[in-house]
């Protein structure tokens, strides 16, 4: 399997030094776990029409340790240590087959006051630092290919992306 946009970032990293602005390389990314596909279990993949006419995927894969940085939440660090499994049924994740195995925990910053983060945050703005750890080590896909845990935080708190808070909009934003 080729991870669509894996030539291009694979570019940006190699060539970081060189760009007209060297911290253009770096790109937060919500599928970026397809970059660390290492097997396909069940190939070739299995390609077949749905009741709209639409393609419909069946496929399994195994991903190599990895880490990437969401784009949502902002920059969050998600890694995991061992190898992984991805099962896609009917187009969609199968949640009950599908997780990021041994994860460390996902840090995370929640700043107050930045209202938009494509913008940029105002500098020296406060935040508050929190780890989340997963139950069993594990994060699990959900049908649509984002990441969901149960787990704890380090400093139990309310997460909220994007909600008013005594006047201030609240962002969680990772690192």
């Amino acid at each position: 399997m080729l991870y669509v946009r894996g030539d291009e970032l694979n570019y940006l990293q190699t060539n970081a030094g060189s760009l007209a602005e060297s911290d253009r390389w770096f790109k937060r990314s919500n599928e970026q776990y397809f970059r660390f596909v290492s097997d396909t279990v069940n190939y070739p993949f299995r390609i077949k029409a749905g009741p709209d006419a639409s393609a419909r995927l069946d496929a399994s894969y195994t991903l190599a340790p990895g880490l990437f940085f969401s784009h949502f939440p902002y920059s969050a660090s998600v890694q995991w240590l061992a190898s992984s499994s991805i099962s896609i049924r009917d187009d969609h994740f199968d949640p009950a087959n599908s997780y990021l195995n041994t994860t460390t925990n996902v840090a995370l910053f929640q700043y107050l006051g930045c209202l938009d983060s494509a913008a940029g945050c105002p500098p020296n703005l406060s935040f508050t630092l929190h780890h989340l750890y997963a139950d069993g080590s594990r994060l699990y896909f959900t049908p649509d290919g984002g990441l969901e845990a149960q787990g704890a935080l380090n400093s139990p708190t309310q997460l909220k992306w994007g909600e008013f808070n005594n006047g201030e909009k609240t962002r969680l934003l990772g690192s």
